[in-house]
């Protein structure tokens, strides 16, 4: 075949452990401005926000205003702005995924993987 395309919508990346680690770093960054809330129930509200992903991410973000108990309510823009810069960094790869790419890259194929192409001649 000349090309293998993945479907990203919970293939490749766990959504879930991901959605749970951005909600750490994001408990982590405004905890100054969270009154108390347990970390459990952030990521419970970050997660059913979601929505698995199909949500628009305005009305994620407006969920997730609206449920987590703020001293200073953030706005949309600035959920918006730490997701794009913190959720890459948080992302958990699904069980098994370094294992299926190699099996790929040792039959010749091309994978990309962090904006770097890699093939059967490259390290990782």
């Amino acid at each position: 075949p000349l090309a293998v395309l993945f479907d990203l919508d919970n293939t490749l990346v766990d959504r879930v452990a991901s959605l749970r680690v951005f909600s750490k770093c994001l408990v982590d960054h405004m905890r100054v401005n969270l009154n108390l809330i347990s970390l459990d129930k952030v990521q419970s509200i970050v997660t059913s926000a979601d929505g698995g992903g199909y949500r628009a991410k305005d009305d994620v973000f407006k969920d997730i205003i609206g449920q987590i108990p703020w001293i200073e309510v953030p706005t949309i823009s600035i959920l918006n702005l730490f997701y794009r810069q913190r959720f890459p960094d948080c992302t958990v790869a699904k069980a098994g995924l370094f294992e299926m790419l190699n099996w790929f890259r040792t039959r010749g194929f091309r994978t990309r993987h962090d904006n770097q192409w890699q093939d059967s001649h490259a390290n990782g």
